[in-house]
């Protein structure tokens, strides 16, 4: 029954180990105690102490009820027994991680015979690792008198038993690192006799990796007879107070019992002082009698009055009563100059954790009670950060909607110091979405916590980060117009809807204020131009930038752009006067191209005395769109998903189509693969926004929709496919490839392919498109979309590189010479890989006739996954070299969608999309075709079509298909070469199939270019005969062969002329197909037998291999 019991509880998230009954407490004033010395040594174990368990919650796969032993060395998340290496000395210990949470307690029967009204426990706190440096991790205590289970009752938390680690200054592991003696009694219980009660140890969530700790030497003793204090709170903090100056009161509680008649004795020392009561005589001793303490607890109050600048920690000790060991408070304070102020040079870099305490930056929260500026060591630029997060906001003003407002504050600036230009430099960085800090500066502020936003004036254009993620230095902001003896800058934190997922984190960094001969601000950022003819000219674009004390600025555009100072007179270079350039200046530019180029660009040079310095890039195309063919790729990170299954993709489904809507417009491909598709509807309501030319084309094919997934936890779908403009290209057809060879892996029927192939199902999807060229032919390209096995271990890269070389096997059989891309997201880079040490494995393309265009991208070291710190160029574009015959030089570029959509890779997508362009030249027309058809007349198909001109035109190719994408030639038919005539063609095909048939005409020239028509379609449902049928035959490089039957064990066996083996197969028709094809390449010329064997009746024809 507990092992059925486990495998449930496994099933929905948690395991649990069943204590051993309860401990019992069997004589009041008696402690009870454990060392948990018998826990396993080495190896795992799910041996514990009578009484005691544990309980891992979570999704790892090492969630059970075994712990581990170890010294603390590892960093994978478990219930430990800590100790050293062969040592008996144990320490009941876990750690955390995102996927796993240990709790550990025990369970209590009182058999004292009266009821327990206090509690004395007591127990040694260890750290055996530290997982994260600069900051401290810390196990919190409760107890229950109601709980059934370490999960099951209402726990109440007692602060004073919690274990607290002291900050490292780096990672440690492998002994014990730090240890604390915790001691406290719970008072106000009324535990009856033969009742049970529960503590619990629980995993605080520190910032990063956490720390590996433990309890040892644990003791509890019900109803203490010993004399005892204890304090709450254990530490008082006054933060910073000037010096000479008194601070507020503070209080603690002093808790006793059974004092003897032995005086008690509080004592501290200068700067601290304490009292008897509230606004008494403060002094450094009180001396308290037995009859003093005559109830249960007493208030102290202490101050705290400096009188240096220093920070000082004291201590309040406690004895007397009888007890034999001091209690200690401990105390801190940080002595502040009243008077300080900035008067030259000054950085802060925020690395000191109690730097709101020492630094004289001052947090003032005006809205929200909870939340306020504090210090970080995740994410820091260094070793630390100011940081502020709204998210856990409380409710402040009664609208439900959960606001902050909250001012980090700096100290007061003296500028009239600063003999130049005074310059503010800082970085910051953004995360989830929500709005930005402002950043503000006074000349009237007082110095007070009161906010009076009358006295501040923002700075509009401070330069904060565009994109989420990264940290972004803000530039030399000028403070010149602020030059007083008290002037302040604040950044000001401020949202009114943080629970409705509009709460950003903001973090600072590197703050200095710097006195300075000379100053400017010039944007670097992008600038681009709608697509322009050659000869015409853009709209104009604008930018701003100020410069002082480099006299005039001249800025220089090269190539084919041209600069103004007033919108209406455009330059190659412009002269911007110093007196213009200290306050904003507008610089208008536009696009006047010279010749057509999918991409021209150039960089804005400025020039002053002692100033040389790049300025924005500008970027145009002179290429239209309506000449060119677009092809993009995008992963777009679980569309539609939203909150449908938490914690994957954007949480707000609304604004993630919204914004992919923004990126299309701007975009606007003729075909697209789209990639992590969960929610199609999401996809039609995006379509919906765009022009009612653009269609959809989703694959049904992905991940577990053959193969049954084993795992219970839900995941949504990450389905691939197309978006395409059907006013700029037809489409031909689509499948997704290897579905019966994938069926038959997972049926177990074939050794071929693993049924973890491609991502357990995530099979690639070829769309066929026929691109209507500048004179009106139809350019057939074959477009392939994926979404490749992610990954960077062994295994991973070797699945990956094993599905691509299927891939480039199967196009290389059954699209040779074709106009081949594949798009999508490769979860790897087309040079080099993600995985150490390796080359690409989409090397079996592009040193076989393709080329990657994506990989000027890769070595100019830009990226598309912009989903952590480091972008990486997994999404790519690889055409076959006859595609790449057609591409628009220097048109691969990336839709940095980041540069105009706020929190994009937070609320959009963490992929970027890229695109390619293709141009097909504009030639004579090798015919006018009138018209092409083919019809059923009887059991064959009369194909026909009419010529009205030919010109240059050597042969035209019928072919036939069963399912619209891959022909095979059933007749090739002579041209006229030359014709003013209307010529007249037919052609029969004798050997149609059940089902539909498609028919298309390819038309091929003298010197080998070629043009298809539109697809014809013929279906046949009544004919009888069950023939297996082999064409074209001869074979040179492809075949096909058919036969009526929907079994999915067909026997396939290819044998030589004298009987050799050459291949044996078993799986459906269209399988079969396949697995011929991949091997007639490497058939010698001759004559070879197909048999198969359906049922137990065998079917037999020739075939000859040229």
């Amino acid at each position: 029954m507990k092992k059925l019991l486990l495998s449930i509880l496994l099933l929905i998230g948690f395991a649990y180990l069943d204590g051993n009954c309860q401990v019992i407490l069997s004589t009041a004033g008696t402690a009870k105690v454990e060392d948990f010395n018998t826990l396993a040594l080495s190896g795992t174990g799910t041996a514990l102490p009578t009484g005691w368990t544990f309980l891992e919650t979570g999704t790892s796969a090492n969630l059970n009820s075994i712990y581990t032993a170890g010294t603390g060395s590892s960093n994978t998340a478990d219930t430990y027994s800590f100790g050293a290496t062969g040592s008996s000395e144990r320490t009941f210990g876990m750690l955390r991680s995102g996927t796993l949470t240990t709790t550990i307690g025990a369970s209590f029967k009182n058999e004292t015979g009266t009821a327990i009204t206090k509690l004395k426990i007591s127990y040694i706190g260890k750290t055996w690792r530290v997982g994260n440096a600069n900051r401290s991790d810390k196990i919190e205590f409760a107890y229950s008198t109601n709980a059934t289970a370490l999960n099951a009752g209402t726990y109440t938390a007692v602060s004073q038993l919690d274990y607290e680690n002291t900050a490292q200054t780096a990672t440690a592991n492998g002994s014990v690192i730090h240890s604390s003696n915790i001691s406290y009694t719970i008072t106000g219980l009324n535990i009856p006799a033969d009742a049970t009660f529960w503590i619990r140890f629980s995993d605080f969530d520190a910032t990063g990796a956490d720390d590996g700790m433990g309890i040892d030497n644990f003791s509890i003793t019900p109803n203490p007879t010993d004399p005892e204090f204890s304090a709450d709170p254990t530490s008082i903090s006054f933060g910073g107070q000037n010096i000479n100056t008194v601070s507020s009161e503070r209080s603690f509680v002093l808790n006793y019992s059974n004092l003897t008649n032995v005086n008690t004795s509080v004592v501290t020392s200068a700067p601290f002082s304490i009292s008897k009561t509230s606004g008494g005589t403060f002094e450094q001793s009180l001396s308290y009698t037995q009859a003093d303490l005559n109830s249960s607890n007493t208030t102290i109050y202490v101050k705290y009055s400096p009188t240096t600048v220093v920070t000082t920690n004291g201590i309040i000790a406690i004895t007397g009563g009888g007890t034999s060991t001091a209690t200690n408070v401990a105390l801190t304070g940080v002595g502040l100059d009243p008077n300080f102020q900035i008067t030259a040079d000054y950085t802060q870099n925020f690395d000191d954790a109690n730097y709101l305490n020492t630094s004289y930056w001052k947090p003032v929260s005006v809205k929200g009670s909870v939340k306020t500026w504090e210090h970080t060591t995740s994410n820091a630029r260094s070793v630390g950060a100011a940081y502020m997060n709204g998210y856990s906001e409380t409710e402040t003003d009664g609208d439900g909607n959960q606001p902050s407002d909250d001012w980090l504050i700096s100290p007061k600036m003296n500028l009239t110091s600063f003999a130049n230009f005074p310059i503010v430099n800082f970085w910051t960085r953004k995360w989830f979405t929500g709005p930005d800090i402002k950043v503000y500066v006074s000349t009237t502020y007082n110095g007070s916590g009161t906010i009076n936003l009358a006295d501040w004036t923002e700075i509009t254009s401070p330069g904060l980060p565009t994109t989420t993620g990264t940290w972004t230095k803000s530039n030399n902001l000028d403070l010149s117009a602020y030059k007083t003896a008290a002037t302040y800058i604040a950044f000001r934190y401020v949202t009114e809807t943080a629970s409705n997922s509009n709460a950003a984190e903001w973090r600072i960094d590197d703050f200095s204020l710097t006195n300075q001969t000379a100053t400017s601000s010039i944007p670097t950022n992008t600038i681009s131009f709608a697509e322009t003819n050659i000869g015409a000219l853009s709209p104009s674009e604008s930018f701003t930038f100020t410069s002082s004390g480099y006299g005039d600025i001249t800025i220089n555009a090269t190539g084919d752009f041209e600069l103004s100072l007033d919108d209406n007179t455009f330059q190659a270079s412009i002269v911007v006067p110093q007196a213009d350039a200290v306050s904003a200046k507008t610089v208008y530019a536009r696009f006047k191209p010279s010749s057509a180029a999918a991409q021209i660009t150039t960089t804005l040079t400025f020039s002053g005395t002692g100033l040389n310095a790049n300025g924005p890039q500008l970027k145009g195309s002179s290429l239209l769109k309506a000449n060119t063919f677009d092809l993009a790729t995008w992963n777009m990170e679980f569309f539609g998903n939203g909150t449908t299954i938490p914690n994957y993709g954007p949480a707000n489904r609304t604004q993630q189509i919204s914004n992919a809507s923004i990126v299309y417009a701007k975009m606007l491909p003729d075909v697209i693969g789209i990639q992590e598709i969960s929610d199609e509807n999401a996809v039609d309501e995006l379509l919906a926004t765009l022009p009612n030319t653009y269609k959809k084309k989703i694959s049904q094919v992905y991940s577990y929709s053959i193969k049954p997934n084993n795992s219970t936890d839900p995941f949504p779908a990450q389905k691939i496919g197309f978006i395409y403009n059907s006013a700029t290209v037809d489409t031909v057809g689509f499948r997704a490839m290897f579905v019966g060879l994938y069926k038959d892996a997972v049926a177990g029927n074939t050794n071929t392919i693993s049924d973890s192939f491609w991502s357990s199902g995530r099979l690639p999807f070829i769309g066929t498109f026929n691109v209507t060229t500048l004179d009106g032919l139809k350019k057939k390209v074959n477009v392939v979309v994926i979404h490749a096995k992610s990954g960077s271990t062994p295994a991973d890269y070797n699945r990956r590189k094993f599905d691509v070389q299927v891939l480039r096997d199967s196009l290389a059989a059954q699209y040779p010479g074709e106009n081949n891309a594949i798009v999508g997201d490769y979860n790897d880079l087309v040079l080099g890989s993600i995985a150490s040490g390796q080359t690409s494995p989409f090397g079996v393309f592009t040193s076989n006739g393709y080329t990657a265009l994506t990989l000027p991208l890769l070595q100019a070291s830009k990226g598309t996954y912009v989903g952590s710190t480091n972008p990486s160029m997994i999404d790519n574009i690889i055409v076959s070299n006859e595609l790449n015959a057609f591409y628009a030089a220097n048109s691969t570029a990336i839709e940095d969608a980041r540069d105009y959509i706020s929190g994009y890779s937070s609320n959009t997508s963490d992929h970027l999309a890229v695109y390619s362009r293709f141009s097909f030249p504009v030639g004579t027309l090798p015919i006018k075709l009138e018209n092409f058809d083919a019809t059923a007349n009887g059991n064959v198909t009369n194909i026909k079509w009419t010529t009205l001109t030919e010109t240059n035109n050597d042969y035209f190719t019928v072919g036939r298909s069963t399912d619209g994408v891959n022909f095979i030639t059933i007749k090739t038919v002579k041209g006229a070469g030359n014709s003013e005539e209307v010529r007249n063609y037919n052609v029969v095909d004798e050997n149609p199939i059940n089902g539909t048939n498609y028919y298309r005409l390819k038309q091929t020239d003298f010197n080998g270019k070629y043009s298809y028509s539109e697809i014809k379609s013929v279906k046949f449902a009544n004919l009888k005969e069950n023939v297996l049928k082999i064409y074209p035959n001869p074979v040179i490089n492809k075949t096909a062969f058919s036969l009526a039957t929907e079994s999915a064990a067909v026997q396939m066996l290819v044998s030589a002329i004298d009987g050799k083996v050459i291949l044996r197969e078993t799986g459906s028709i269209s399988s079969l197909n396949q697995k011929l094809n991949s091997k007639i390449n490497q058939l010698t010329t001759g004559v070879y037998i197909l048999q198969l064997t359906v049922d137990g009746q065998q079917h037999k024809a020739k075939f000859i291999k040229q």
